[in-house]
């Protein structure tokens, strides 16, 4: 499978936007004038998955989960990375995966309210931001306000943790990270039911996912079999090219080999319509697979993970069959 470089910044924002307007008087016998919708108070939003390809003129964008309130574009933000370092930024573009195009695509609006979307942002100088430490918080209030209140910083609660060699490691999702085919993917050309979840390093510079595919998953809470499950561990622990590796449930890296002794329970799945919450446990080895073999001599060690749990995760399900789902794909 096919994968982009990116680097990873995580997001997070809580502030409060004071606004005051003084009531229109009107004239005896006239109708007072409509206002229009006012900003909400709050605006509580995340970016968890942030991609750099216009890092140079100090543009990053990604998936956006807001909590409360509203985005606009042209809106100035501030930003405070975990480091104590502050800046301002401007919002550029929204997209509302809420609202679709005629060809079924995120719409791009000027004001949402929407829960999840893509955002564009910049820096208002133009330049790349340096020096970043870990995640964000965003907010409108003013440089010293967030200084003074650290941003609005909030306490993630992590989905995912376990540990890596005797070492603690802990993921988070992303957009779209976390998916359930019911009848397959004509995309990509699979007809049996699976499941596929994938989780990113919480913690910087380290950049290494987990990713997990469950073959003829039917939707409930079960004990996986080592054949019907894929496990791979890939990138590096300081986010290194030189030191990137893949660990995997296959000998080798290679599907259909011989597969390690790794235990995958699923202990809930509780699904409503197109979102599933799910939680599970796992533990076992992963094979040392070396993707980099012909252009650099990295070590491909083993792994042992151990102790491994996810919580109340979200997942996206799509229940077309492979036949609708290829019509649809004729059609666009």
């Amino acid at each position: 499978m096919g994968k982009k470089v990116i680097v990873l910044l995580f997001f997070g924002c809580f502030t409060t936007l004071l606004m005051a307007q003084s009531p229109a008087k009107t004239k005896p016998g006239t109708k007072a004038p409509v206002k229009e919708k006012q900003d909400p108070v709050t605006l509580s939003a995340r970016i968890e998955y942030v991609f750099i390809d216009g890092e140079e003129k100090g543009i990053y964008a990604g998936g956006c989960k807001v909590a409360e309130g509203r985005l606009k574009t042209g809106q100035e933000v501030q930003v405070t990375d975990d480091g104590g370092s502050a800046f301002r930024m401007k919002v550029l573009k929204i997209q509302d995966y809420g609202q679709k195009d005629e060809m079924g695509r995120a719409k791009d609006v000027k004001v949402s309210v929407g829960k999840e979307l893509y955002l564009e942002l910049a820096t208002l100088d133009g330049k790349k931001l340096t020096g970043l430490k870990g995640g964000f918080n965003l907010g409108a209030g003013s440089m010293a306000e967030s200084q003074k209140t650290g941003g609005g910083m909030v306490m993630e609660k992590l989905p995912l943790k376990c540990e890596i060699d005797g070492k603690e490691w802990t993921g988070r999702t992303f957009f779209n990270s976390c998916l359930y085919y019911q009848h397959g993917n004509a995309m990509m050309k699979v007809k049996h039911p699976f499941l596929m979840m994938a989780f990113q390093s919480a913690k910087k510079p380290d950049n290494r996912q987990l990713t997990i595919m469950i073959k003829e998953f039917k939707g409930a809470a079960q004990k996986v079999e080592k054949e019907d499950m894929e496990i791979t561990f890939t990138g590096s622990a300081d986010g290194t090219k030189e030191k990137t590796y893949m660990q995997s449930n296959w000998e080798n890296g290679a599907a259909n080999t011989r597969k390690t002794e790794f235990t995958f329970e699923i202990t809930r799945w509780e699904q409503n319509g197109d979102e599933a919450v799910i939680s599970g446990t796992f533990s076992g080895k992963l094979y040392g697979f070396n993707a980099l073999k012909k252009v650099s001599n990295t070590i491909e060690p083993d792994a042992e993970l151990v102790n491994g749990t996810f919580e109340n995760v979200k997942v996206k399900c799509f229940s077309e069959t492979y036949s609708e789902q290829e019509k649809q794909l004729k059609q666009k």
